[in-house]
Protein backbone atom coordinates (compact mmCIF):
# COMPACT_ATOMS: atom_id res chain seq x y z
CA UNK A 1 0.00 0.00 0.00
CA UNK A 2 1.37 3.28 -0.79
CA UNK A 3 1.50 6.44 1.86
CA UNK A 4 1.13 8.77 -1.11
CA UNK A 5 -1.75 9.44 -2.99
CA UNK A 6 -1.69 10.03 -6.43
CA UNK A 7 -1.79 12.77 -8.44
CA UNK A 8 -5.02 14.02 -10.30
CA UNK A 9 -4.43 15.10 -13.58
CA UNK A 10 -4.68 18.72 -14.93
CA UNK A 11 -6.49 18.23 -17.71
CA UNK A 12 -9.64 16.03 -17.74
CA UNK A 13 -9.44 12.51 -20.34
CA UNK A 14 -11.22 13.84 -23.27
CA UNK A 15 -14.10 11.57 -22.63
CA UNK A 16 -14.42 13.49 -19.14
CA UNK A 17 -14.53 16.78 -21.35
CA UNK A 18 -17.25 15.91 -23.66
CA UNK A 19 -19.65 15.08 -20.47
CA UNK A 20 -19.04 18.17 -18.82
CA UNK A 21 -19.70 19.57 -22.30
CA UNK A 22 -22.45 18.07 -23.18
CA UNK A 23 -24.43 18.57 -19.47
CA UNK A 24 -23.38 22.43 -19.59
CA UNK A 25 -25.08 22.07 -23.38
CA UNK A 26 -27.96 20.70 -21.56
CA UNK A 27 -28.67 23.35 -19.35
CA UNK A 28 -28.44 26.03 -21.53
CA UNK A 29 -31.06 23.79 -24.29
CA UNK A 30 -28.39 23.04 -26.70
CA UNK A 31 -28.37 19.73 -25.77
CA UNK A 32 -30.42 19.06 -29.40
CA UNK A 33 -28.10 20.73 -31.52
CA UNK A 34 -24.94 18.23 -32.00
CA UNK A 35 -22.54 20.09 -34.27
CA UNK A 36 -22.80 23.35 -31.91
CA UNK A 37 -21.76 20.53 -29.24
CA UNK A 38 -19.38 18.99 -31.15
CA UNK A 39 -17.22 22.20 -32.30
CA UNK A 40 -17.58 23.71 -28.83
CA UNK A 41 -15.73 20.94 -27.75
CA UNK A 42 -13.16 21.27 -30.70
CA UNK A 43 -13.04 25.10 -29.45
CA UNK A 44 -12.29 23.96 -26.08
CA UNK A 45 -9.60 21.77 -26.95
CA UNK A 46 -8.01 24.65 -29.08
CA UNK A 47 -8.08 26.72 -25.74
CA UNK A 48 -6.17 24.32 -24.35
CA UNK A 49 -3.40 24.25 -26.35
CA UNK A 50 -2.89 27.57 -27.15
CA UNK A 51 -3.15 29.44 -24.24
CA UNK A 52 -3.41 29.08 -20.69
CA UNK A 53 -6.93 30.24 -20.17
CA UNK A 54 -6.33 30.35 -15.94
CA UNK A 55 -4.41 33.56 -17.17
CA UNK A 56 -6.60 35.09 -18.33
CA UNK A 57 -8.66 34.60 -15.35
CA UNK A 58 -11.15 32.18 -17.12
CA UNK A 59 -12.48 28.91 -15.10
CA UNK A 60 -13.23 26.03 -17.34
CA UNK A 61 -16.88 25.82 -16.28
CA UNK A 62 -16.93 29.37 -17.88
CA UNK A 63 -14.45 28.67 -20.71
CA UNK A 64 -16.92 25.76 -21.95
CA UNK A 65 -19.75 28.19 -21.66
CA UNK A 66 -17.95 30.60 -23.93
CA UNK A 67 -16.90 28.08 -26.70
CA UNK A 68 -20.51 26.78 -26.34
CA UNK A 69 -21.71 30.59 -27.36
CA UNK A 70 -18.96 30.70 -30.32
CA UNK A 71 -20.49 27.60 -31.80
CA UNK A 72 -23.96 28.56 -31.54
CA UNK A 73 -23.10 31.48 -33.23
CA UNK A 74 -20.79 29.91 -35.51
CA UNK A 75 -24.06 27.54 -36.40
CA UNK A 76 -26.62 30.75 -35.94
CA UNK A 77 -28.42 28.90 -32.56
CA UNK A 78 -30.31 31.04 -30.74
CA UNK A 79 -28.36 31.35 -27.70
CA UNK A 80 -29.47 32.65 -24.48
CA UNK A 81 -26.39 34.65 -23.35
CA UNK A 82 -28.18 35.91 -19.83
CA UNK A 83 -28.67 32.49 -18.71
CA UNK A 84 -24.80 31.72 -19.75
CA UNK A 85 -24.00 34.85 -17.80
CA UNK A 86 -25.81 33.00 -14.54
CA UNK A 87 -24.11 29.70 -15.27
CA UNK A 88 -20.45 31.26 -15.44
CA UNK A 89 -21.13 32.77 -12.26
CA UNK A 90 -19.20 35.76 -13.49
CA UNK A 91 -20.79 39.47 -14.27
CA UNK A 92 -22.01 40.38 -17.27
CA UNK A 93 -19.24 42.90 -18.39
CA UNK A 94 -16.14 40.39 -16.89
CA UNK A 95 -18.53 37.31 -19.22
CA UNK A 96 -17.83 39.83 -22.13
CA UNK A 97 -14.55 40.54 -21.96
CA UNK A 98 -13.69 37.00 -21.16
CA UNK A 99 -15.65 36.66 -24.32
CA UNK A 100 -13.71 38.73 -26.59
CA UNK A 101 -10.23 37.45 -25.37
CA UNK A 102 -10.90 33.96 -26.28
CA UNK A 103 -12.35 34.82 -29.39
CA UNK A 104 -9.50 37.04 -29.81
CA UNK A 105 -7.13 34.33 -28.83
CA UNK A 106 -8.66 31.22 -31.28
CA UNK A 107 -8.55 33.66 -33.99
CA UNK A 108 -12.79 33.50 -34.57
CA UNK A 109 -15.21 36.14 -34.81
CA UNK A 110 -18.48 35.31 -36.08
CA UNK A 111 -21.56 37.38 -36.66
CA UNK A 112 -23.34 37.69 -33.04
CA UNK A 113 -26.49 36.35 -32.53
CA UNK A 114 -27.91 36.89 -28.95
CA UNK A 115 -31.37 35.90 -27.02
CA UNK A 116 -31.71 38.08 -23.87
CA UNK A 117 -34.39 36.46 -21.72
CA UNK A 118 -37.28 38.71 -20.13
CA UNK A 119 -36.20 37.63 -16.26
Amino acid sequence: RSRFAPIPAANPPPAAAAMDMSAIAARLGLSGSRPVVRKAAELRRLCDINFDSSVLGIGEVCKAIICLEIAATKFQVIFDRSEAVRMSGMSEKAYIRSFNALQNGLGVKYATLHFYSAS
